[in-house]
């Protein structure tokens, strides 16, 4: 080298080098705290009921929005509001773990796929037990079962397909690839000045 050079010799500067290349040769404790930012964000996700990529979800259907109507001690949260989140099941479930490589998170909810990506789920042929009761002026109606003077009937149910639209929730967004390098460098930030 020509010119002018310096050597590094002051020992605390040496020291905080150390610290940095022993942290980035261990990133376990960065996966971590991205890890717990891609929980929070997909719960967020949920929360907003928007996909990763900032489209809103489809609404439920009509009639699955009735069925959530006025039924327990959680009434008002049923109906059109909380998709993927009247029982908060899914929505409890979002964890990460972290790999040796890298992070990765999701659910381990059996519905969870089905509500990401979307599908078709084949009802089979069942039999159920209706209960109605014979109301004057308006002809028999269904009602729940243990009602007064109603009568429970055994019935047969054809098979039919349920279509469920995507929804996802998982996924990376234009807010958490800002977000990504800013853990990373406070991780490493916090891990040198140890």
């Amino acid at each position: 080298m020509t010119g002018v050079s310096f050597t590094l010799d002051d020992d605390i500067a040496l020291d905080g080098l150390n610290r940095l290349k022993r942290a980035a040769g261990d990133l376990t404790g960065a996966y971590d705290a991205l890890g717990a930012h891609f929980v929070f964000s997909t719960q967020r996700n949920i929360e907003r009921e928007t996909a990763p990529d900032g489209s809103k979800w489809r609404p439920l259907s009509p009639r699955t929005a009735e069925k959530r109507i006025g039924r327990g001690r959680n009434a008002r949260k049923r109906g059109y509001s909380h998709i993927l989140r009247l029982t908060a099941r899914l929505y409890q479930s979002i964890s990460h773990q972290v790999l040796a490589d890298g992070v990765q998170w999701g659910t381990n909810v059996l519905y969870g796929r089905i509500h990401q990506l979307g599908g078709e789920i084949d009802m089979a042929p069942r039999q159920g037990t209706v209960t109605m009761k014979s109301i004057r002026k308006r002809g028999n109606r269904f009602v729940r079962t243990g009602t007064k003077d109603a009568t429970s009937r055994v019935v047969s149910i054809r098979g039919h397909k349920v279509t469920i639209p995507a929804r996802p929730y998982l996924g990376i967004s234009a807010m958490d690839r800002e977000e990504v390098p800013e853990i990373v460098a406070d991780y490493l930030r916090q891990e040198a000045s140890q």
